[in-house]
């Protein structure tokens, strides 16, 4: 049922005219396992710890987005922030408790009946169910624009550009690099023998086939 929601919502605009293909259900699927596996399958990394700056980052990008995209009924937009969040989540070795009850609660509207057994089953709802839970709060603070593009490069060779918050040090930048799935062609079968980062502007790594 979720998925049949989640779907129709992401279809686009509600005042377009949109083709129904029903393998687009697929799509909200997997996007509704992401969310089971990260928050259940996956339980034994939620914890306390204090998230990174780049979570709270998205996660307040995704309060606002999905706050303002439900006041004018722009689901489809809503649903796309959701999404990047969770393969971000999916991504970390530890996940903060309080960053998760807010991502449930504004995926609530949208997936109900998931989102609402997802919280009994972390025993959130000892304050009440979900749909009692006051709507999370954005801070301005983890919205401001300060993402830089660097260049990735491989033995000198240029192979693309990152959008990378500024934030992050030397070792989240190479690390986030190492995780993104359009490098791991070039790191695949290779030995790192050098990793050059020249702030804000280039990371290379030296590399030697094995």
């Amino acid at each position: 049922a979720d998925s049949f929601r989640v779907y129709e919502m992401f279809m686009g605009p509600l005042d377009k005219s949109k083709p129904w293909n029903t393998k687009g259900l697929q799509g909200s699927y997997r996007f509704l396992q992401k969310v089971w596996k990260l928050c259940i399958e996956s339980r034994e990394k939620i914890n306390n710890e204090e998230p990174t700056k780049e979570t709270l980052r998205l996660l307040h990008q995704s309060i606002k987005k999905v706050t303002e995209d439900l006041e004018i009924l722009s689901f489809n937009t809503a649903v796309s922030q959701m999404m990047i969040f969770v393969n971000h989540a999916l991504t970390l070795e530890s996940l903060n408790e309080e960053v998760l009850k807010n991502f449930l609660i504004i995926l609530n509207p949208f997936a109900p009946h998931i989102s609402e057994e997802i919280y009994e089953i972390l025993e959130y709802n000892v304050n009440g169910s979900i749909t009692d839970q006051s709507w999370p709060k954005i801070d301005d603070d983890y919205l401001k624009n300060t993402e830089m593009n660097i260049a990735i490069q491989f033995n000198g060779k240029t192979r693309g550009v990152m959008s990378i918050s500024s934030e992050l040090n030397k070792d989240e930048i190479l690390n986030k690099i190492k995780k993104d799935q359009k490098f791991s062609k070039y790191f695949e079968g290779s030995d790192i023998k050098k990793e050059i980062y020249v702030p804000n502007r280039i990371v290379n790594f030296v590399v030697i086939k094995n």
